[in-house]
């Protein structure tokens, strides 16, 4: 069985349609929980309209989303959990085809692209996700955030088990969760729009302060080591164990200043700068802080005259070089960096950047079909 959780507060304007949705399954072995956190509209009157067998219903005070959602997760009886907010629209073959993905392929969970729609139901935007391994995942954290469509997701309930969402946090409750389970379990991607996530308003992840909205990644960089973070460099060489500090400190800064998370990148920076002893180690850190500024060519420059050109200077000149529009250079050193290190993923991504701009051919002809060419 499926357990569905749907937490809900003040969400009168689109409770209805979100709760058909699921109703309107094409699958019947699921459990629709409603967790009710201490709505003061008319949310309780909505759900009580509903005499399905499937909804169970719970109303507690209001204790926040991550509380709503540990609720439900430890009233859930179904053997998978799917997260349904309460202004989200479920395609009626959403359970179906999650759960039968997982069960083809053995996977802990699945995931699915969504459509965008507003206020009014019509469509704004498409986001896709994409197939990544469990070794990728932190990575990707750290440049981005989450490589899932999170709201999409179906788990295996098990993958849950002695975790729950950290209600400490206001914004980010769910990519939290990812990162203490998806570098340990194996995910698949399903290509479909399965949820039409609406876009409005009142949207908590749009909302706060930058505090509220860092939070979740402070919490993040805290609870992972460098060598984590930046699996790429060489840990194993302990006679340049400063070195690689200063070299992991300046990537991570690098990324999650390309995130707009400015006052956190800049502590890493000025940590890296403390360390800074020998002169390979000023030119990278100064190369990294120009490249971060878009001043290409002082970039290259610094890249340039760092003494041990290894696959990490190469990857970060090539990407400068990108930048440029030097593409033809730009591949020769990155190529070099993956040919030094086949498995530095930033190097591998360079390479598919260089090749979508120029020339992106997709495979996939219905991405397309609608966008006009002049």
């Amino acid at each position: 069985m499926v357990s569905v959780i749907m937490p809900v507060y003040n969400s009168e304007q689109f409770l209805r349609d979100a709760i058909e949705s699921v109703l309107r399954q094409t699958m019947n072995d699921f459990e629709l929980l409603i967790i009710n956190d201490g709505s003061t509209d008319s949310s309780e009157d909505i759900i009580l309209s509903f005499s399905d067998r499937r909804i169970r219903y719970i109303k507690q005070e209001n204790i926040g989303e991550a509380g709503a959602r540990n609720t439900g997760l430890r009233n859930a009886r179904g053997e998978y959990v799917v997260w349904q907010d309460a202004d989200d629209i479920s395609l009626p073959n959403r359970l179906s085809v999650l759960l039968s993905v997982i069960e083809e392929t053995g996977a802990d969970f699945a995931h699915s692209d969504m459509l965008i729609v507003n206020e009014r139901k019509e469509p704004i935007g498409y986001w896709s996700s994409l197939q990544i391994r469990a070794s990728s995942v932190n990575r990707f954290l750290l440049k981005k955030g989450t490589p899932y469509n999170n709201p999409t997701m179906m788990v295996r309930k098990a993958v849950f088990s002695g975790r729950f969402f950290d209600t400490e946090l206001i914004i980010g409750t769910d990519t939290d969760m990812i990162s203490r389970f998806a570098g340990s379990a194996f995910g698949i991607h399903v290509p479909q729009p399965l949820l039409f996530y609406r876009r409005h308003g009142t949207n908590l992840s749009g909302q706060g302060t930058y505090e509220i909205q860092a939070h979740h990644v402070i919490k993040y960089l805290k609870d992972h080591t460098l060598d984590k973070l930046c699996p790429e460099i060489n840990w194993d060489d302990r006679d340049h164990d400063r070195s690689n500090n200063v070299r992991a400190l300046m990537i991570v800064g690098l990324h999650l200043s390309r995130r707009g998370l400015k006052r956190e990148a800049k502590l890493f920076f000025e940590r890296a700068q403390a360390l800074m002893q020998d002169s390979d180690e000023e030119h990278f850190v100064r190369g990294i802080l120009a490249l971060e500024r878009r001043s290409y060519a002082e970039a290259i420059h610094h890249f340039r005259g760092v003494g041990h050109q290894d696959y990490v200077v190469k990857n970060y000149l090539g990407e400068t070089l990108a930048y440029l529009g030097d593409f033809n250079a730009a591949f020769d050193f990155i190529m070099q960096a993956v040919l030094e290190k086949p498995d530095y993923e930033d190097a591998i991504s360079n390479l598919r950047s260089i090749g979508c701009a120029k020339g992106l051919v997709l495979t996939d002809v219905d991405v397309s079909k609608f966008i006009l060419k002049y």
